[in-house]
């Protein structure tokens, strides 16, 4: 028993005595097996070895390894620790052997993670002695691709050149990235060495590095062989690119324009120089169309190359015909002026080509030619150019500024200038720019006063002075005209006795008027005729003899009734061709028929008379002067004895024409027959209304002394005295008479400031006077003669919302006078559509009717402004001027209403039919509506045809260059784009039209600046 338990205790005492030694030496175990798992690969488990190694081996030097290798295995197994693992290593390990080891780790992390920035920074610091020779050349390769992937070539070179000398597995691609560097660096030969040494062995790209070098050598023939000889691994269109540079150098541009077409390069992977290049190897072999492409681009920037790039690409557009296209592209050779050869040869082709195609400023560019370049050896044609262009050119604004530019003129010249000066008037005229068409008629007529050229600067000189009322001055141009020899057969000759007609007509000197316009229908009636002025001419010989037969006396009544009956024939004309006016006509005829009746007690004039009132009626629904022939009628039946007719017609003005003067007169009238016929109540009742009605005017007064008359036959005193009561109170005639009287008189003798007492003083005691409207209307015209407009125009407001009233239509034009062109719209529009209302004179309603559609637009009353433009389009009477900007109004109405293909018919139809500024305006928005619906190339067309059809509107010719370079825009044109609005920098004047193109130029140049291809 003693031995058993012997044998157990020495047992367990030598199992413990074993684990104890076993104990002591495990650690190292711990790192030798870490070690084995490290050079497995197996990275993760050893990291568990070295850290059980770690927590219990204090000998610094053990330790240091495995802070090494744990730091290290924790990099290769991804642990988000691994690198601040090894980095720390370093950090507190200068000393050990193994830094340079972790550095070279780190860098080799980095380089595989292709971070060679940062794989670079840990190659630097690795000594290569300290490591093993089955790493170094590894290292040597992965330092040396580091180095070329961050651009330090030469230190790549010096580190790679060991590798392409020693048999090892990197020495191919050290060699090739050796060559690279060279390549890189200019050492061309070099490079090409070691190129050549792995022509057959290396990377693809070899070749085509040695077709490069070929090419930076010079050798243009060995380049284009050697690229010839690469067929895979490399792209084809830098192969392509290559062999394009390589024939077109050589001079072989069909070669190379095939070569750069195959290589598929775009705008944005060349710079300008290459594009250059593709542009000009397809000029040379005749590819027009695509050269122009690639030309655009450089021509687009400015820079010398632009000026070449310009001056071929205008050549190609000449080749296709192209011609407008050739002279913008040619301007854009001479703008750009870097080479002088260039710009002289670009800018007189540019001049010969506006000459061709009609161009606005054709002239200007051959006089800019002629300046710049007075002794060149194309001066000479240039001139002869200009001398038959100044003949035949309709841009006549430059053509009078060459020629004034000349100097001295011989006799031909100064007849051209003549010419031009005369045609550039005109062109003016029709724009409305009186002052400065006055100003060239004036210049025609200072070379010579006495020929046809002169005559007919006369005549348009005239009918300015007419339109601005100078009548006098109007009659001496007119009658210069007529005076002027050669001037008989043209075919506005007549039209000089229309002029001289009108102006004596306005100057109330009708016999001679009425001389003019015999003259004048005696002559048209010769050539062309024209309805409208004939059918006027006789509507104012109508008025002319009218009115010459009320200023004889009862010693003339023979030439009397020959005016009369002259009238009437000459009204006759137009009622019978029912042209415009002829309601007018009708009534004026009828008013003749009565005062022949009175003045020569003929028989049966009273029923003419009546008669002609009733056509009027019947036939003319809508005639202004219905309410006129309604009175006229009940008047004729009244003084016939049939009262109950002239009550009707009374009635009718009464009932249907509320507020016109006429009903003031028929409840005179009606009150007079109820009166006569005893039917005092209906009378009084007439004679009320009247007075409430229209207040304030003489009628009104009269009105009221006919109340107060019957009541006082009645023995009704009382009853007046309620009836005057109810109305305020009546004041006593003489002294409402005798207020008014003295103001006036003070009126009449131009002491204004008192007359304004004077009527505030009558204003002031008879509120209800009989002279409210008239005192009111007086007080206004004093205080405008003082200058205080505010308060003319506080009276000119009574008076013109006084219906009835005989100074009401001129107090509304004394309103809208003062009031002038630019007042508020809200404010003029009242008075607009009053004076449109209740004028019988045409050219007071026809002004009307424009000023209403220009606030009515403004105002978005867009229903309100196309009825007027409606109106004002089948009016028979008016002017062309008004029927063109009305008829443009309804094309802008249909296009703010994206009615787009009825606002496109409305602006051809204006432009087809009228040549004036709103013929002009209408093709300029032709443009714009194709624009707007895309039709970008009929929209350029259209503003071709502008400059072709309308060039001297300054205005919308300028319009449409700004928007043909929008839809050069759209087209992906902005070279064409660009030199469009250039030439409008260049050749215009109207601030706004400039400013908006600089804008323009300024936007695209920002855009392209933006996306790289033009320099700042």
């Amino acid at each position: 028993m003693k031995f058993r338990l012997l044998l157990l205790f020495l047992i367990i005492f030598g199992k413990a005595q074993g684990q104890s030694n076993k104990v002591n030496q495990y650690p190292g175990i711990y790192y030798q097996r870490g070690l084995e798992l490290y050079d497995e690969k197996k990275y993760n488990a050893a990291i568990a070895q070295f850290s059980l190694f770690l927590e219990s081996q204090s000998d610094p030097g053990q330790k240091s390894e495995a802070q090494y290798y744990l730091a290290v295995s924790k990099l290769y197994a991804s642990h988000s620790d691994g690198e601040a693992s090894l980095q720390r290593f370093i950090a507190n390990n200068p000393g050990s052997h193994k830094t340079h080891m972790a550095n070279l780790a780190l860098g080799d992390f980095y380089y595989m993670r292709q971070k060679y920035s940062q794989a670079l920074g840990y190659y630097k610091t690795v000594d290569v002695t300290a490591i093993g020779q089955d790493q170094a050349d590894r290292f040597a390769f992965r330092k040396g691709y580091s180095q070329v992937a961050t651009r330090k070539y030469k230190d790549a070179a010096e580190t790679l050149y060991p590798l392409t000398n020693k048999e090892t597995e990197y020495r191919t691609l050290a060699t090739y990235y050796y060559a690279y560097c060279a390549y890189y660096t200019g050492k061309y030969d070099e490079a090409l060495r070691a190129f050549r040494a792995i022509e057959v062995d290396g990377p693809k790209y070899v070749r085509l590095y040695i077709a490069q070098i070929y090419y930076l050598q010079n050798q243009y023939e060995k380049a284009i062989a050697a690229a010839s000889k690469i067929t895979s691994g490399v792209p084809m269109n830098r192969v392509n690119f290559l062999k394009g540079k390589c024939y077109y150098r050589l001079g072989q541009y069909e070669q190379a324009a095939d070569a750069y077409n195959q290589s598929g390069m775009t705008l944005d992977s060349l710079d300008k120089n290459e594009i250059y290049e593709f542009g000009y190897a397809n000029y040379k072999t005749g590819k027009h169309s695509k050269a122009i492409e690639w030309f655009k681009s450089v021509a687009f920037q400015g820079d010398s190359l632009a000026q070449f790039a310009s001056y071929n690409m205008a050549d190609c557009f000449m080749k296709l015909k192209s011609k407008r296209e050739a002279m913008n592209a040619f301007g854009e050779a001479y703008r750009t002026g870097f080479n002088k050869a260039v710009a002289e040869d670009a800018l007189f082709n540019q001049s010969k080509l506006a000459v061709e195609l009609s161009e606005p400023n054709a002239a200007s560019l051959i006089q800019k030619f002629i300046d710049n370049y007075p002794a060149s050896p194309k001066t000479k044609e240039v001139k002869k150019i200009l001398a038959g262009l100044l003949l035949s050119t309709d841009n006549y604004r430059d053509a009078v500024s060459v020629l004034e530019s000349i100097g001295e003129m011989d006799a031909q010249t100064e007849e051209v200038y003549q010419k031009v000066t005369l045609a550039r008037g005109m062109e003016l005229f029709r724009a409305r720019q009186w002052n400065e068409a006055k100003s060239m008629f004036d210049k025609c007529i200072s070379k010579d006063n006495k020929n046809a050229l002169a005559g007919q600067s006369y005549y348009w000189k005239a009918e300015i002075l007419a339109q601005e009322s100078k009548y006098a001055e109007s009659v001496s141009n007119y009658q210069k005209f007529i005076d002027a020899p050669g001037t008989s057969d043209l075919d506005y000759h007549p039209y000089a006795y229309y002029g001289l007609a009108y102006a004596r007509y306005k100057e109330e000197r009708y016999t001679e008027a009425i001389t003019y316009f015999e003259k004048f229908v005696k002559n048209l009636s010769k050539g062309k005729y024209d309805d409208k002025f004939y059918n006027d001419a006789q509507l104012r010989l109508g008025d002319c003899n009218y009115a010459a037969a009320g200023l004889l006396g009862k010693e003339q009544n023979n030439q009397k009734k020959n005016n009369l009956d002259d009238a009437i024939s000459a009204y006759a004309f137009v009622t019978s061709k029912r042209g415009a006016d002829a309601d007018y006509a009708l009534y004026q005829t009828g008013m003749i028929y009565g005062l022949q009746g009175q003045l020569f007690d003929i028989s049966g004039m009273r029923e003419k008379k009546i008669t002609a009132m009733k056509r009027l009626v019947s036939d003319f629904a809508r005639s202004r002067f219905i309410p006129d022939a309604y009175f006229e009628l009940g008047s004729e039946f009244w003084a016939a004895g049939n009262t109950r007719e002239a009550e009707k017609y009374y009635m009718f003005v009464i009932d249907d024409y509320k507020g016109n003067p006429m009903v003031m007169r028929c409840y005179l009238n009606l009150g007079r027959i109820y009166n006569n016929a005893g039917q005092s109540e209906k009378a009084i009742d007439m004679y009320t209304h009247l007075y409430d009605e229209f207040p304030g005017t003489p009628e009104a007064g009269t009105a009221s002394e006919n109340v107060k008359r019957i009541y006082a036959d009645q023995g009704k005193a009382s009853e007046y005295v309620k009836w005057s009561k109810n109305r305020g109170g009546m004041s006593a005639s003489a002294k409402d008479t005798l207020l008014y009287t003295t103001a006036f008189n003070l009126y009449e003798r131009d002491k204004y400031n008192e007359a304004v007492r004077s009527f505030e003083e009558y204003l002031t005691e008879m509120t209800n006077g009989a002279f409210v409207t008239p005192s009111h209307y007086y007080k206004a015209i004093c205080h405008e003669e003082l200058k205080q407009k505010d308060n003319a125009i506080k009276h000119y407001k009574v008076v013109a919302d006084a219906n009835g009233s005989e100074f009401q239509e001129d107090a509304v034009l004394s309103l809208l006078r003062l009031y002038g062109p630019n007042a508020p719209c809200e404010e003029l529009v009242i008075y607009l559509d009053k004076i449109e209302k209740i004028t019988k004179n045409r050219e007071t309603r026809y002004k009307s009717w424009k000023a209403l559609l220009t606030c009515y637009d403004k105002l978005a009353r867009y229903n309100e402004a196309k009825d007027i433009a409606n109106r004002i389009s089948s009016e028979l009477s008016i002017d062309e001027e008004m029927k063109a900007e009305a008829a443009v109004y309804l094309g802008k109405a249909d296009f703010r209403d994206k009615n787009y293909e009825g606002a496109l018919q409305r602006f051809k139809d204006a432009h087809g039919k009228y040549n004036n500024q709103y013929g002009a305006e209408a093709k300029y928005r032709e443009g714009l509506t194709l624009f707007t619906m895309g039709q970008y190339d009929e929209c350029k067309k259209s503003c071709y045809e502008m400059m072709d059809k309308f060039n001297s509107y300054d205005f919308w010719l300028g319009k449409s260059m700004l928007l043909l370079g929008d839809a050069f825009i759209k087209k992906g044109d902005e070279f064409s784009a660009k030199a469009t609005w250039n030439s409008v920098v260049e050749n215009f004047e109207i601030a706004e039209i400039v400013n908006e193109a600089k804008e323009k130029l300024a936007t695209l140049k920002n855009k392209k600046v933006g996306s790289n291809l033009i320099e700042d």
